[in-house]
């Protein structure tokens, strides 16, 4: 069912990462047959490996703190990661919630390495909070909003609507 609601929605889909490694052979045919193979060639993974993205990006944040957690959980961690790769991401360690609220203090940073000096064209970042390794809120937020910002942002976090354990948020 989970599938089914992020092939209509891709919002949903935020918990999708991974990487695809795809070689396409093309020949001209009157009887096409569809078919998946897995990629033994090794020259295609070297060229794969050739093309690295080459124009490194760090991404440092520094998590203050958590407020208005939802009651019926009492210890959260948060991820924040970019889109595309999962060594990208920042782990801050489970805590327990008092009186709704965790605070952390903690700085962390990854590097992305990317094929564009462009800002606008990074990936979006994902911030989760998550109950016993399931991430029940989230939001999705433009890298390009980050860069250069010496500003402490709020960030909202919205109700993960795969695993629907959070009913409601706080406006």
């Amino acid at each position: 069912m989970v599938n089914n609601l992020m092939n209509m929605n891709a919002e949903i889909g935020s918990s999708w990462n991974g990487r695809i490694l795809l070689k396409i052979d093309y020949t001209n045919t009157d009887t096409p047959v569809t078919s998946v193979k897995d990629i033994k060639e090794l020259d295609v993974i070297n060229q794969a490996d050739e093309i690295k993205r080459k124009v490194k990006w760090e991404i440092k944040a520094k998590l203050y703190c958590a407020y208005y957690l939802p009651k019926e959980y009492n210890k959260y961690s948060i991820k924040i990661c970019m889109n595309t790769f999962e060594d990208c991401k920042m782990d801050f360690e489970a805590k327990k919630a008092l009186n709704e609220y965790i605070s952390w203090n903690q700085v962390k940073s990854f590097e992305y390495n990317s094929l564009t000096k462009d800002k606008e064209e990074l990936p979006d970042i994902f911030f989760y909070l998550y109950y016993d390794d399931i991430p029940v809120c989230f939001q999705r937020v433009k890298a390009s909003s980050f860069h250069l910002n010496d500003q402490v942002m709020i960030i909202k976090l919205f109700p993960e609507p795969c695993y629907d354990k959070v009913s409601s948020t706080i406006n």
